[in-house]
């Protein structure tokens, strides 16, 4: 292997390390992060922070720390369906904005569940056939594990997972203290 090959296989295993740490320690992780971002950059590579300058689709044109523009494939997207440009879907959220303005404002514990997320619930309800079980709804999911993991798992259960696993995931089985 080249030195190349060895260096961007070296920032890999550094990435990896970084994120499968366990959260102790979070001053030396932040300053070792800051030092990989410089050697990502260095090398020109720009995994982070690249400033997106428009909507989102399978090309964005975007804006690199350094002020270089450019157009990138687009690998990293939640729009899963495709529905972000859905004129429907457009419009839809245009009249909840109308309706219910920007943002939840609270939880649903302390201010209330908006009638629209009831709607929704009731809905899926009916659909997937849950009339003696019901939905949860969730606004990521990073939440669905967080919550999920840390109130279906207890102290007397064991959570076996890929050391790879995603961060949500090991910190809902840090909640569950299994």
């Amino acid at each position: 292997m080249n030195d190349t090959a060895d260096h961007r296989r070296e920032l890999c295993e550094a990435t990896y390390d970084m994120f499968m740490s366990s959260v102790a320690g979070e001053a030396a992780e932040t300053t070792r992060f800051g030092a990989w971002v410089r050697d990502v950059e260095a090398e020109g590579l720009f995994a982070f922070e690249n400033r997106r300058l428009g909507r989102q689709g399978p090309h964005v044109a975007a804006r690199r720390t350094t002020g270089d523009s450019l157009e990138m494939l687009n690998l990293s997207s939640y729009n899963y369906l495709g529905y972000a440009h859905h004129p429907q879907v457009i419009e839809a959220a245009k009249e909840a904005l109308d309706r219910y303005g920007l943002g939840a404002a609270s939880s649903p514990v302390h201010g209330g569940t908006f009638d629209l997320h009831a709607r929704l619930e009731a809905e899926l309800v009916d659909f997937m056939g849950l009339d003696d079980r019901g939905v949860s709804l969730f606004s990521s999911g990073y939440g669905v594990n967080t919550g999920t993991i840390s109130s279906i798992v207890g102290k007397r259960h064991h959570i076996v997972m890929d050391r790879a696993c995603h961060m949500s995931i090991l910190e809902g089985a840090q909640l569950s203290r299994a």
